[in-house]
């Protein structure tokens, strides 16, 4: 009988210490650059990076500048498991600065200020 109740409280212990780590909600979610201020960067850098971490596990995803042809700004979408890449979740987008600067992807609205082949100027607005 005792080796049975040892064996529960054995089991018990090994499920209580697994749940706690492997949280249901992620410990850290981190949102850069932050809402409402006025950005700057560079062709191939990040316009916004969204981390959250999973107990041990890290998930990113980036909107990256691609540069400008006339009117129409390139941006690549690039999702990163524990710092590597996710292939099948790149995607490559376009907007049309001549209708409007206001861009919207997922959940975040920008505010996009000026874009030439080298920088762009924009401001999360919501997110």
């Amino acid at each position: 009988m005792k080796k049975l109740i040892f064996i529960a409280l054995l089991i018990t212990v090994s499920i209580l210490a697994l749940h706690s780590c492997i949280p249901m909600f992620p410990t850290i979610h981190e949102i850069k650059p932050a809402i409402g201020t006025d950005t700057t960067v560079t062709v191939g850098s990040t316009m916004l990076s969204e981390i959250e971490r999973f107990g041990v596990n890290l998930f990113e995803s980036k909107l990256i500048y691609c540069g400008i042809e006339g009117n129409i700004i390139h941006v690549a979408y690039r999702e990163f498991s524990n710092n590597m890449a996710r292939s099948a979740f790149n995607q490559d987008f376009i907007w049309d600065l001549s209708k409007g600067t206001i861009i919207k992807f997922r959940n975040y609205t920008m505010e996009v200020h000026s874009a030439d082949n080298n920088i762009i100027s924009y401001k999360i607005v919501s997110g």
